[in-house]
Parts: C-alpha cells; structure tokens; sequence
C-alpha cells in the first residue's frame, strides 16, 4: 500500500532549504484607489502584488524593492503608500481599472464578459499603459468582433500602431471609412479619426 513517503527520499537525508524563485507568496497586500467616472465616487481595492506582478511588467517594476541589484526606485515594502489610510492612486478610471482585475482574476468564479464591448476597450487601454502582454494580446484579438464603427476601429489602430497585431484592424477600417463621403461623417467620426482619413483621402486623391 502506498505511503505519504512511498517513491520521495528517505526523510533522513538532510538539504539545504531555499525559497521557490517562482511559487513564494509574500502574503503583501497593497492598496490602491480609482475613480468611478459615472458617480464620481473613490474605490479602494486591496490586492496581492504577486498576483498584480504576474501580470504586469508596470506593476513589477512599481513593486520592486528599492534594494534590488539594479536599485529600482520602486515602493519599499515599508513604506505606507499602498495603505488603507493611503492608497495607490491609479491614473485610470475605476471602470478600466476593474475590467483589467475581472480578466487577471477570471478562474471560473469571477465573470470577466467578453461580449461586453466596454470590458474589451477598457482592458486594451489599461493593459497597454500597464505593459501586461497576456491581457493585451487577448483584447487585441477581441477587437473585430465587436463590430465597432471605422472611425472608431481606425482611431484604435492608430492609437496602438506600435502593436503590430493591430494590422489586421486597418483593412475593414478604411473599407468603412470609404464607403462614404468625407462630408456624411459626423464631428465625433473626424474626432475619433484624428488625422487619418485626410491622410488616406489625400493619398486617393479625394477631395472635398
């Protein structure tokens, strides 16, 4: 019958004991705080840093002790921002900053709506400002299928042009964008575009 020690080494055997550089949890805790756009109210949120540093290269280098070989001014662990009495404010809405925690906390009980248009547009721009690949790379992939406008679609590439998954996002844009006259596009189309379409129109030689 198999034991608890059956197929390990003898427990005898003596080794030195070293932290996993991979799966050692802290237990820290941090704060932060955003603003919620619609009832202008503020939201704290108390998080674990491993988990926010998985995800973000952003949020590592925030977290990084100020001792490190490379002396990163990052946040001491000592220090009081992070707390309840004084959070992280986060330079994004309360509603971006929670699509991003709904997609890095979805684990079967924690519901992150892909179908959602603004889950999808707020987890691109929050992933992007706080450099989390994984997160990126799914809402890019997302984009399309929520059918937004051209001007809309063409104003995100334009936005994102670093990415270059974006790419795929310009061919419909400026199909969408053509099948009408510069003139049929409302303010908030020429807003959304910025300078894109009288680039692309200059360049078929359309004029007004």
């Amino acid at each position: 019958m198999p034991t608890p020690t059956s197929g390990t080494l003898s427990p005898a055997l003596s080794f030195e004991a070293v932290w996993s550089p991979e799966f050692w949890d802290s237990g820290r805790m941090v704060v932060f705080s955003a603003v919620h756009e619609l009832d202008k109210k503020t939201v704290k949120y108390r998080l674990h840093v491993e988990f926010l540093c998985c995800s973000s290269q952003v949020l590592t280098d925030m977290f990084k002790p100020i001792n490190d070989a490379d002396n990163f001014p990052g946040i001491e662990p000592e220090s009081t921002e992070g707390t309840e009495d004084k959070p992280i404010e986060m330079p994004v809405s309360a509603e971006k900053w929670e699509s991003f925690l709904s997609f890095i906390h979805y684990c079967g009980w924690h519901e992150f709506d892909p179908r959602n248009p603004e889950n999808i547009l707020n987890l691109l721009s929050i992933a992007s400002l706080h450099e989390a690949p994984a997160a990126l790379d799914y809402a890019i992939q997302q984009v399309l299928p929520l059918n937004l406008s051209p001007a809309e679609l063409m104003h995100l590439a334009w936005f994102h042009h670093v990415r270059p998954q974006v790419q795929n996002w310009i061919p419909p844009a400026v199909r969408g964008l053509l099948a009408k006259s510069i003139l049929e596009h409302t303010v908030q189309d020429e807003d959304a575009m910025g300078i894109s379409y009288p680039i692309i129109a200059h360049y078929l030689g359309i004029y007004v």
